[in-house]
């Protein structure tokens, strides 16, 4: 698999810390095509999406070695908080049953029944699925090799006295010695502080917007499950779903979520745009603009389509899911303000609050 040439880093040591990564995605792409067809489903690459990023990064970190191990405190630092995410998203994926063989993502049966089948297997499966979304998961470890520059290239960061150098890392003094890196190459700085607590910060409130969803659903469908109201079936284009009144209007619409409408997407588009930045702070900004910010980029992409699905899908089984859309944001607290701004000039904002309350006896 070729990495284009405007994302490869140019190393002291020759050789191309993407290739191994590149290789295995390689692989990894009709392992998963097989695996699907084994299983009947199509989540093979949702199982392998909170540990291969972290996998190809540690590939592409051991590069930090020799004439680079000033850059091993910087990838250490990036695969350090690429464990903490790798770590909170496994444990929820695997409480939600994701690590099931036999559990398909909801949209996907729904997305099989509205298309012919010969799309969804060459272009949602084969396309979309298998090929796009490994590799995507690949680039996700390019700020990595940003991050393996020759010392003589190493940056201070946007606050030149607040840096640190090899001097504080004594374990590295005799590699560094060795290969006649000055000791007082800065390897870490004040940028690089703020674009981990920016990482770390994104990582809890994914946690705190997965637990508030998670808790609302499970205690929503015991409750569901409680009344035996049976839910109806999906023959083609998502019904209205029955919900208990003490949990409509069907999605939670209070705290984070009365902020954005999915606060856990913002948080994981922003944890791999914090890993881009600490690439791109490591050195020369204009050359490795591209291997830094194009991955979290492809990320949003996949996330907003995603999203436009997800919403799709809920909108038709919570017909008040279309009011909740006009009062709050999708990904930033600043749509939500606009939208207040909007629908109070309009004079609709007190209607569409009234749709999200469950209707009375009366009504």
């Amino acid at each position: 698999m070729q990495i284009p040439l405007g994302l490869r880093p140019s190393l002291p040591l020759g050789g191309d810390p993407l290739a191994l990564p590149s290789f295995l995605t390689a692989l990894c792409i009709p392992a998963c095509y097989i695996a699907n067809h084994i299983t009947g489903n199509v989540s093979s690459v949702d199982r392998i999406y909170t540990t291969w990023p972290v996998l190809c990064s540690i590939l592409v970190g051991s590069w930090a070695r020799g004439p680079l191990v000033a850059s091993l405190p910087r990838v250490a630092l990036a695969i350090l908080i690429q464990f903490v995410w790798c770590a909170r998203l496994t444990h929820h994926s695997a409480r939600r049953g994701f690590y099931d063989r036999h559990m398909e993502d909801y949209r996907y049966p729904i997305v099989r029944r509205l298309v012919p089948k010969w799309f969804f297997e060459i272009v949602v499966h084969i396309f979309a699925v298998v090929v796009a979304q490994p590799l995507l998961l690949l680039t996700l470890s390019f700020p990595i090799a940003a991050m393996l520059l020759p010392p003589s290239q190493l940056s201070t960061g946007p606050f030149p006295d607040w840096h640190v150098t090899l001097n504080f890392f004594r374990p590295l003094w005799s590699t560094a010695l060795k290969h006649n890196i000055p000791l007082d190459t800065p390897v870490l700085h004040a940028g690089d502080a703020i674009a981990a607590l920016l990482a770390l910060g994104a990582v809890l409130m994914q946690k705190k917007t997965d637990d508030a969803m998670y808790e609302y659903q499970e205690a929503k469908h015991a409750a569901i499950k409680a009344k035996g109201t049976p839910r109806p079936e999906d023959t083609g284009v998502p019904q209205p779903a029955e919900v208990p009144a003490e949990f409509f209007p069907g999605f939670p619409t209070k705290g984070i979520h009365a902020v954005m409408r999915h606060a856990n997407f913002t948080g994981e588009q922003s944890f791999w745009l914090a890993q881009g930045l600490l690439g791109l702070g490591a050195g020369p900004v204009a050359p490795r603009v591209g291997t830094c910010l194009l991955p979290p980029f492809m990320l949003s992409l996949l996330f907003l389509a995603s999203t436009t699905l997800t919403e799709w899908i809920t909108s038709h089984r919570y017909p008040a899911y279309n009011a909740y859309k006009q009062l709050v944001g999708q990904f930033t607290p600043m749509e939500t303000v606009f939208k207040y701004i909007w629908t109070t000039v309009r004079g609709t904002r007190a209607g569409l609050q009234a749709q999200l309350r469950a209707p009375t006896r009366e009504e």
